[in-house]
Parts: C-alpha cells; sequence; structure tokens
C-alpha cells in the first residue's frame, strides 16, 4: 500500500474559486500579465464546502411475490453541495454569479438575484483539511496530512444570509458539480491511468499542503515563479511537482526560491501552464 492511501481529516483549511475554462484548468483574466501566477480567488473566512453525491437508483426485479434480483444504476441527479463564508467578498460574489463587481474609491457593489440567473460560467472550486496518517500497518501512523478536493466542472447559485439581531453574517452559495473529461491540469482522464474517462471531483493526499497555480505563456518565457516560493517542496521525489502545457505533462525544475524551469522547447504564446505542488509555511 503506497503511503498516505488513509488519511482522518477535520476541519477546512482554505477553499479556491476560479472559472474554469475549456482545457479543463482555470480561465486567467486579461488583466493577468503573460508569466504570472493566477489561482482564482480565495474564498476568505470559509466555513464549509459541502458536496453530496446523489443515492444510486435501486431498480429491483420481482415475481412470484418476492425480488429476486436488484439492479444498482448510476444517479438520475448530480453532486450538490454548499460553499459557506463568514464574509461576504464582492470580488468573489461577482466571479461566481457572473456579474461585475463595481467599485469607486473605497465603495464596492456587486448585483444580486441578476438576469445572468442560469448564465453563470462554469468554476473549478477546491478546498484542502488538515488530516491525520490513518494506517496503524505504517510507521507514519498519526503524522500531519494534508486532503483536497477539487470539483472540476461546477456551477454555483448566491443564497445571502439574512440581517438578524445577535446573528453573524454569512455568504453561501448552492453548488452543482457536473462531470469533466479532463483533470484539474487538462489532462484527458482515461480508463488506463484513472480507471475512470469522466469524474466530478478528484480528492488527493499529500503530505504537505498543496496548492494549484496557472500561467500563460508568451512565446519567450520558460521560467515561472510560483506563488509560493521559498517554501514550495522542490527536491522531493515524494512530494512530486506535476506541470502541464497545454495538457500535456512536462517536466520541470524548481530552485530553492520557487521558480519553476520548464524543460524542452519554450511554452508558446498564450499556452496555458497548469501547476500542483506542495509546500511547507
Amino acid at each position: 500500500m503506497a503511503r498516505n492511501t488513509v488519511a482522518g481529516a477535520v476541519g477546512l483549511r482554505a477553499v479556491y474559486v476560479g472559472v474554469r475554462a475549456d482545457d479543463g484548468t482555470f480561465s486567467i483574466p486579461a488583466t493577468v500579465t503573460p508569466g504570472d501566477a493566477y489561482y482564482g480567488i480565495k474564498a476568505h473566512k470559509s466555513k464549509a464546502l459541502t458536496i453530496t453525491l446523489p443515492d444510486p437508483q435501486s431498480i429491483p426485479l420481482s415475481g412470484d411475490d418476492s425480488v429476486w434480483a436488484t439492479f444498482l444504476e448510476a444517479p438520475t441527479d448530480s453532486p450538490s453541495g454548499e460553499l459557506r463564508t463568514q464574509v461576504l467578498d464582492t470580488s468573489l460574489t461577482a466571479m461566481l454569479s457572473a456579474v461585475l463587481e463595481v467599485s469607486s474609491g473605497y465603495r464596492t457593489e456587486v448585483a444580486l438575484a441578476t438576469d445572468k440567473q442560469g448564465s453563470e460560467s462554469p468554476l473549478i472550486i477546491w478546498g484542502v483539511r488538515q488530516a491525520k496518517s490513518g494506517n496503524p500497518e505504517e510507521s507514519t501512523f498519526g503524522s500531519d496530512l494534508w486532503e483536497s478536493i477539487f470539483i472540476l466542472n461546477a456551477y454555483a447559485s448566491a443564497k445571502p444570509g439574512g440581517y438578524e439581531e445577535s446573528q453573524p453574517g454569512e455568504m453561501a452559495w448552492n453548488i452543482v458539480s457536473n462531470k469533466s473529461t479532463l483533470d484539474l491540469l487538462g489532462k484527458t482522464l482515461t480508463a488506463v491511468t484513472n480507471g475512470c474517462t469522466e469524474a466530478c471531483m478528484q480528492v488527493f493526499h499529500t503530505t504537505y499542503k498543496p496548492f494549484y497555480e496557472v500561467f500563460e505563456g508568451d512565446g519567450a518565457l520558460s521560467t515561472f515563479t510560483l506563488t509560493q516560493g521559498a517554501n514550495v517542496i522542490h527536491d522531493n521525489s515524494n512530494s512530486p511537482i506535476t506541470c502541464t502545457i497545454d495538457g500535456t505533462e512536462r517536466a520541470v525544475t524548481v530552485d530553492a526560491s520557487g521558480v519553476m524551469t520548464v524543460s524542452g522547447a519554450v511554452p508558446a504564446d498564450s499556452a496555458k501552464i497548469a501547476v500542483f505542488y506542495e509546500y511547507n509555511d
């Protein structure tokens, strides 16, 4: 059994959200300079990220006053859940609701319950929580791990909390998850590698905190500075840095300061570089 397969997790440490591009990774806003990292928007003061898988269809075959066989078929609904925060972030709300954040000076505003309902952008939503190694047969039993979940193709609908005496304000979004043929790095899911060709979610166990971000190439850059900088686990094969360019995995090296160098050809202009790695702060 590989290490980190068994983990007991608790809480919710962080949630990040980004618009999903057709290539299965974060869509990079036009305001982001090519070569700069983009990791979506952090859902500050996140309270909950829940996702519930619907029950499968249980279809019995019966006759002569008894059930003699039962089929367990795929459900007729999609996974659904909720993202809930203790704050209302107008930037995050605008992204999830497919509207614009309006600002003037220090004032910001965002519209809710608009004519864009039903036309929201697809999203990637991912959350991470602390865990402990749960396999007593391993020498690492009880050691710290991290568990993360990536909802690969989600839609969200705003559900603001009420204004009540002596009650803290909350902001919530209903989430529904559709299937994706691509993983978080834009790689095609295959029966050989993944055991499936479509998925709504991916779950990871890592030794250190995980992080996910994307870059856009400009046809000249071959080095990219990772957001977690010197905290990146850059020299441990058990915590690999996985990088794809337009969905194809590419070997990289990362130095002690967190600068990633892509091997081989320089990423083309407008190429999408997606990276999943671990860090320790």
